[in-house]
């Protein structure tokens, strides 16, 4: 059978991207993201946001020649991606990242109007 030269096209563009799994905490200042990506350095890790997306990529080679016949294989080994809707009270400006052992902490600050703020009487 003929594929339609469209179809073909779009399922070569089509990538399949390991979930890193996360935990995520909640703090009077700030969102805490945790997320598991083994093997991710600092120079193959994006992070952005677009419009009110949280956009995470990383990427984990195994550093084998082409010519090494592999015995074994049980590592997860790729392009991370995970994305996270931003909710309207985290301050886009107050994201901070840090690569730990391969694990990622995102600190997202939140905006100083969506803080509780206790009046005093006099």
């Amino acid at each position: 059978m003929r594929k339609d030269r469209s179809i073909a096209k779009y399922e070569k563009d089509l990538k399949t991207y390991i979930t890193p799994p996360v935990d995520m905490y909640e703090t009077p200042d700030s969102y805490i993201l945790f997320l598991d990506m083994p093997g991710v350095t600092k120079e193959n890790l994006k992070i952005k946001v677009l419009d009110d997306t949280l956009v995470v990529q990383g990427k984990f080679d195994v550093p084998v020649s082409k010519d090494d016949e592999i015995l074994f294989n049980e590592l997860i080994y790729g392009e991370y991606k995970r994305e996270f809707i931003l909710s309207g009270d985290v301050d886009r400006n107050k994201i901070n990242a840090k690569l730990d052992n391969g694990v990622l902490i995102l600190t997202l600050g939140k905006k100083e109007e969506g803080k509780e703020i206790e009046i005093k009487i006099n």
